[in-house]
């Protein structure tokens, strides 16, 4: 039996549409794989960006310090950490002062990103070092001494970026770093000083599984636990789309080596029905038949398995290869947890697929072979329900997304039935042409058998439509980055400009054509009371919940561009005592229109009314505020002012000129951190393109396999028509013209069921007005007629060559 079932294996196992088989599931294998190893390193690698964010593993602030008990408690775990101290003081020379924020550090600061100083050293005690921007406000150099409360240091050199640097422009001043040896002998930290300790912790993922549950219990008011997802929102909602399209990406090819294989097994049992009845009528048994089949598929199957691993291996490496620099030093490496759940996969893809078409073989009547009209007893219409719900539970375990998986499934199977409707209409009213025109020939031959062309429409349009989603997603994804993070954001922030700067400023700026934001009064305060009940402003307490910090507010006589009305009445400049809030905040305080709100600013208390409630791009570079007062709510308070710029690389010596023509006001410099940004954005983007490449072979292997299904046929029309005596370049021009059609009515039936999966992915994962993308209804009809025009002409067109005695000897 072993010996018949490999020479069974050798002979038939490459024939009948069996290769198309095991090729289509090495491509669904290896689609399946790859993503999952790119994905998974890719995720993880971004994860260490993260943690360059906070420049440790996780890291604790505190208003006040740790105690030791929590210290020892993360050394006993296997945690090493480090400390970092952080507060406004005054810095003085002989000549000028300036308000810095001051960061002290030691030795083991930082885990994880680069602390850039220039010159490049470890920071010592009795050295300071200080921003560009604050050296030219304190106007020092390296060697001088600067005062820092009861303490003299010495300027050791420039400092450039810090891996954790705050991004919010608001809550910074210009920058300083000491060695942490230093904060005691300064005097600097007070009773009532505004200080954040912050707690660097690095280790593996054992220490931290054992030590974080232990910590978490024990934070107390003021204390807060961050981890490297949390350590930029904006970027962390870019990662979360990205991930998406990795799933999205990864059920596609899954549901793309699926059709193939279901196309490869149909042609394949099409082709040995007869074959099956030859065998009962020299007394095979069921079984053995059985047995035969079985064996033959177990072993198409273990061989298409291994081929898409090793495929999925090489490509995974191709990939990680492609992004190049692009990827930190070191990536995680894979488990064999991938390469079971391939196997696994694999083997209970095939069970389903085959299970219905092999019950039909083993149904075969022995008298096929003198009737070929008898067929198989179990209806052929039971694999669809089979094979939905195999593949909804397969890409529920992978994807885990319930939401997705019901949606673009449920998605597929309603809008083939619309391409059917739609392919059908288009048959009947296809223009007939010139009678005996290569276009009538092609258009009678699709009249003469709808059901096998629609078949065919059917198979070529939903690999269309599968790489269409893919590049849709990709394209909505991408454009989300280039959004959050336009070629010309903002770059720089200016901040503590006085009233009596503001004009001249604006002039500057003006003069020098900087485009930048308009410029923002700002206060600092605290909410105190909602509706006369007070709220508490500390976490813990009893109480009405309150924002538990001070806000940076404003005051606008209109609303910025970019926020949204979502509930209320229009802002003008002659409204009177009225807030416009943030919908984050006025929904977990539970703020509703014309609730009254009382705010305490330098120990001055005032109330509004809440006028309207508006939706905020919190992703835009630009200065966002969760409370926007009428113009006279702050006219009593002094206000400083602030705004956003670009500085191309250009207008650098301008910006010089504004240090030093308004020495008060602060330039923050963004711009490493926006290229820390841009370069995890640039790594998604390329490995959604690598991505889409996958998916993009298997949608053109399906098209392969579908038209391979159908060849046989096609070569016996052509033998006919031939042999009653059309010209070989008729039947030449009516395959070109069956391509072209084909391939076009399956583009444009794919384009529009496309659009509506994307108005539905969009409904679920997009905060920004939906459009259509007319890119799908160029491309697809076009890659759907020159993939289909080409492998007619490799297939088809040599046929056209032989001579037709060689052809009829060959049937």
């Amino acid at each position: 039996m072993i010996r018949l079932l490999w020479r069974l294996f050798c002979r038939m196992g490459w024939q009948g549409g069996l290769q198309w088989f095991v090729l289509a599931l090495a491509v669904c294998i290896a689609s399946v794989l790859s993503v999952s190893l790119v994905s998974d390193r890719l995720t993880q690698s971004l994860k260490v960006s993260g943690r360059d964010f906070l420049a440790a593993d996780q890291v604790i602030e505190s208003a006040t310090p740790l105690p030791e008990l929590w210290l020892t408690q993360a050394k006993n775990s296997g945690l090493q950490f480090t400390q970092t101290t952080e507060f406004s003081t005054m810095l003085l020379t002989a000549e000028q002062m300036q308000l810095a924020s001051v960061k002290a550090v030691d030795q083991g600061y930082p885990f994880y990103g680069r602390l850039q100083l220039l010159p490049q050293q470890a920071v010592r005690p009795g050295e300071l070092w200080l921003s560009r921007q604050l050296m030219l406000m304190l106007q020092v150099k390296p060697g001088d001494e600067v005062q820092l409360g009861s303490t003299e240091l010495r300027v050791a050199g420039e400092l450039v970026q810090e891996p954790d640097q705050s991004f919010n422009p608001l809550a910074l001043a210009p920058r300083a770093l000491m060695h942490q040896h230093d904060v005691g002998a300064a005097q600097v930290l007070l009773p009532g000083s505004r200080v954040i300790h912050r707690y660097l912790f690095h280790g593996n993922a054992a220490a931290f599984e054992k030590w974080e549950p232990w910590i978490s219990s024990r934070l107390q008011a003021g204390q807060k636990l961050l981890k490297p997802e949390q350590a930029n929102r904006n970027l962390s909602r870019q990662l979360e789309r990205s991930e998406r399209f990795f799933r999205v990406t990864s059920l596609l090819g899954l549901l793309l080596g699926a059709t193939a294989m279901s196309i490869a097994i149909q042609q394949y049992t099409r082709q040995t029905q007869t074959m099956l009845a030859l065998l009962k009528t020299f007394g095979a048994s069921r079984w053995r038949i059985m047995t035969l089949l079985g064996g033959l598929l177990s072993l198409l199957t273990l061989t298409g398995i291994m081929i898409g691993c090793f495929l999925g291996w090489l490509i995974h490496r191709w990939m990680v290869w492609q992004l190049g620099n692009a990827l930190p030093p070191e990536l995680a490496t894979p488990s064999l947890q991938p390469f079971i759940l391939a196997f696994v996969l694999g083997g209970i893809l095939v069970a389903i697929l085959v299970c219905i078409p092999l019950w039909r073989l083993l149904d075969v009547p022995a008298l096929r072979v003198l009737r070929q009209e008898q067929e198989s007893r179990v209806p052929a219409w039971l694999a669809l329900p089979l094979l939905i719900t195999g593949l909804l539970l397969i890409n529920l375990f992978l994807l885990k997304d319930t939401r997705l998986v019901l949606g673009l499934l449920g998605g597929v199977v309603a809008l083939l039935l619309v391409l059917g409707g739609i392919g059908y209409l288009l048959l009947r009213l296809l223009p007939r042409g010139v009678t005996g025109s290569s276009f009538y020939l092609a258009v009678q031959h699709w009249q003469r058998q709808p059901l096998e062309i629609l078949h065919q429409l059917s198979g070529i349009a939903l690999s269309l439509l599968l790489l269409g989603v893919v590049i849709s997603v990709r394209s909505e994804i991408v454009t989300g980055f280039q959004t959050f993070l336009p070629a010309d954001a903002p770059n720089r922030f200016l901040i503590n400009i006085p009233d009596s700067d503001k004009p001249a400023l604006e002039k500057f700026l003006q003069q020098h054509q900087l485009p930048h934001a308009p410029l923002y009064p700002i206060v600092r305060g605290r909410l105190t009371h909602i509706n006369d009940e007070a709220v508490t402003q500390q976490e813990g307490q009893n109480g009405r919940k309150g924002i538990h910090r001070e806000l940076t507010m404003t005051a606008q006589a209109e609303l910025p561009g970019d926020s949204l009305i979502v509930s209320g009445e229009s802002w003008n400049s002659d409204l009177s005592g009225m807030v416009s809030i943030e919908q984050g905040v006025a929904t977990e305080l539970n703020i509703t229109l014309k609730d009254r709100l009382r705010f305490t600013v330098d120990d001055q208390s005032f109330e509004v009314t809440v006028r309207n409630i508006r939706q905020v791009d919190w992703q835009s570079m630009r200065p966002n505020f969760f409370m926007i007062f009428s113009p006279d709510v702050l006219q009593p308070f002094v206000v400083n002012w602030m705004t956003s710029m670009r500085v191309p690389a250009d207008k650098l010596p301008a910006e010089l000129d504004l240090a030093r023509t308004f020495p008060t006001v602060t330039s923050l410099n963004i711009d490493t951190i926006l290229n820390k940004l841009q370069s995890v954005l640039d790594k998604l983007a390329r490995a959604m393109t690598l991505l889409m490449l996958l998916v993009s072979a298997a949608a053109i292997q399906v098209l392969l396999v579908q038209w391979q299904a159908g060849l046989q046929q096609r070569q016996t029309s052509l033998l006919l028509m031939r042999t009653l005596g059309a010209q070989r370049r008729q039947l030449r021009d009516m395959l070109h013209w069956q391509a072209i059609l084909l391939g076009g009515f399956a583009g444009i039936t794919a384009a529009f069921s496309c659009e509506l999966i994307r108005w539905w992915l969009h409904m679920e994962w997009s905060e920004q007005p939906w459009h259509w993308l007319p890119v799908l209804w160029w491309l697809l009809p076009l890659s759907g007629a020159a993939t289909v025009l080409l492998v007619s002409q490799f297939t088809l067109q040599p046929l056209l060559r032989r001579t037709l005695a060689g052809r009829l000897r060959s049937l």
